[in-house]
């Protein structure tokens, strides 16, 4: 699970912001933490990776913030000539300051945090000079695919005498694989997290 592999890597050196209620203020916030780890103060492309308690607060909180701008475009309505009006819009980036903030939301997050909004902001950004990305997936060595049968009553073809390890007349096979996640800038990175 993400949340066992990366979040602790990246606690200890994020920097983190309880909020009571979500607001643009706190999107603000987070970027212009972010941007003080960065080379550049503009053009930086950073993804914010939240449960599904704080994907729908974002949803709210940009709507009402177009509501405030007064602003009727037409990504909240849309139809075609004689069919049915489809309202509502779906918000997944964020620009403030010449900076890109892009929301995805994440199961494991909300099975780790059920009952308050996480997330954490990530600069992916690879270091260029090493050619190294931000994180990075690794196997075990010699643990990357294993593969083991459990051969029940008739064996592994169904028709063969011999030793078993199941009463059940059937055999099954098992495959398993480790890996684990680097996070090779964890200081790039905030976290934020509902105060309740």
């Amino acid at each position: 699970m993400i949340t066992k592999m990366i979040v602790p890597q990246i606690e200890r050196f994020a920097n983190k912001y309880a909020y009571a209620k979500m607001s643009v203020n706190v999107f603000e916030s987070v970027i212009n933490s972010m941007i003080q780890k960065c080379r550049t103060s503009t053009g930086n492309q950073f993804v914010f990776v939240v449960n599904e308690r704080l994907w729908f607060q974002i949803q709210r909180t940009l709507r009402d913030y177009l509501k405030d701008w007064r602003t009727n475009g037409t990504f909240f309505f849309s139809g075609e000539a004689g069919k049915d009006i489809s309202v509502g819009a779906t918000f997944d980036t964020y620009v403030y300051g010449g900076n890109q903030i892009s929301f995805k939301v994440d199961k494991s997050f909300t099975l780790e945090y059920p009952n308050r909004g996480f997330g954490i902001c990530l600069d992916l950004t690879g270091d260029k000079g090493k050619g190294q990305p931000a994180m990075m997936a690794f196997t075990i060595r010699g643990m990357e695919f294993i593969k083991n049968t459990i051969a029940g009553v008739g064996g592994l073809n169904g028709r063969t005498s011999g030793e078993v390890s199941s009463r059940v007349t059937g055999s099954y096979m098992v495959m398993y694989g480790s890996a684990g996640v680097g996070v090779f800038n964890p200081y790039r990175s905030h976290i934020i997290e509902e105060n309740i």
